[in-house]
């Protein structure tokens, strides 16, 4: 695989590019450019046609750049540069190994990006019924134990507290009306109640360990 730099002014955006890039995207590909560079060439056609890479370019249109990396693909009818094109886009979609996904997210500070991990699972409401709650919460906790509350308010941040608490996935509590369990019910956006001495050392442990 050759790859080659050539001026952004020399190539040219699909016009029928099946695949939509949103705002929030394309600043996110921008950041990434940033932070670590171009590190996946520009793919084109014989025309500098785009067949792969079109966020890419559109970010870095807006960095401003002027010489870009591309590989250049020549040996492909019409009909096969599509077919590629829309395999990219396709193939690359997969589900996440949650697991995996909270052991990695959560140790990393995402700050500069605007991103949904999409976490959540899709699900029309009235698939399921509600279940009552083992302890009821109120405004108030009327409890014996004293609590701090904490809201998160996008998974990102959810995902790096469940890191530093070392907080477990548990399945969700809602199943379907028929009984069974849902596929992916082990949510990650579901609250827990932690020991708060356990809290603290782990905050002034790390604190320590920092100094």
């Amino acid at each position: 695989m050759e790859i080659q730099q050539i001026n952004i002014t020399e190539i040219k955006e699909y016009e029928k590019n099946a695949k939509k890039h949103d705002e929030q995207q394309i600043k996110n590909v921008m950041q990434s450019i940033k932070e670590f560079g171009m590190v996946q060439p520009i793919v084109i056609d014989e025309n500098n046609t785009i067949i792969i890479g079109h966020c890419r370019y559109r970010a870095l249109q807006r960095l401003k750049w002027e010489e870009v990396p591309v590989v250049k693909i020549e040996n492909l009818s019409d009909q096969e540069v599509n077919k590629l094109r829309l395999l990219d886009n396709k193939l690359n979609e997969s589900d996440w190994d949650l697991d995996l996904l909270l052991e990695q997210v959560g140790e990393i500070d995402w700050s500069d990006f605007d991103i949904n991990w999409n976490l959540e699972d899709d699900f029309e409401e009235d698939d399921y019924e509600e279940i009552e709650p083992e302890i009821e919460f109120t405004k108030v906790l009327n409890e014996e134990s004293n609590y701090i509350v904490l809201k998160f308010t996008n998974s990102v941040d959810w995902l790096q507290a469940c890191s530093v608490f070392d907080i477990k996935q548990v399945q969700a509590l809602s199943t379907r009306k028929d009984g069974t369990v849902p596929k992916n019910s082990e949510k990650i956006g579901v609250g827990r109640v932690l020991n708060g001495v356990d809290v603290i050392r782990k905050i002034l442990g790390d604190e320590k360990n920092e100094n």
